[in-house]
């Protein structure tokens, strides 16, 4: 996976959403399906998840957040509570400015192959996710078993 700065965000923000790349709006807070884009990241082959973008119609805005560091501070703290998530993932955060605003990029890498799959507490239980083209799917058990 490469790094992402400014040009290559802007490189991404012209194409779509796929299987290693997925945007947030993330204005009022962390979003709870960030979680599972977390986990399906995770299962699969790692991707950028990007807070401060809106999507609509296969077209994307950079909307900024109003507080970037309290809502990184709450994803990455999140990230790393084992009440959430089953395994504890080494995600790379960065922020970039686009004009007058700031969105978050977070490098979420694929979960050790002992630490698959990565489950997340969701509903009440434990659910695992996998990226699908550009959508998180909940594994059926014969995907999980499969890990």
């Amino acid at each position: 996976m490469t790094t992402m700065d400014r040009d290559t965000l802007l490189e991404r923000l012209r194409g779509i959403e796929w299987d290693d790349f997925e945007v947030k709006e993330a204005t009022g807070g962390v979003p709870k399906s960030a979680y599972e884009t977390v986990s399906a990241f995770a299962n699969t082959s790692g991707g950028w998840l990007v807070f401060g973008v809106k999507e609509s119609k296969g077209r994307f805005d950079v909307v900024g957040l109003r507080d970037p560091d309290a809502i990184q501070s709450d994803f990455l703290t999140t990230l790393r509570t084992p009440e959430k998530f089953s395994h504890i993932l080494d995600v790379k955060a960065r922020w970039i400015r686009l004009d007058d605003r700031i969105v978050l990029t977070f490098q979420i890498p694929t979960a050790n192959r002992f630490d698959r799959p990565l489950r997340v507490r969701a509903s009440g239980g434990w659910r695992a996710y996998v990226r699908v083209g550009g959508g998180d799917h909940l594994c059926n058990p014969r995907e999980e078993a499969r890990f």
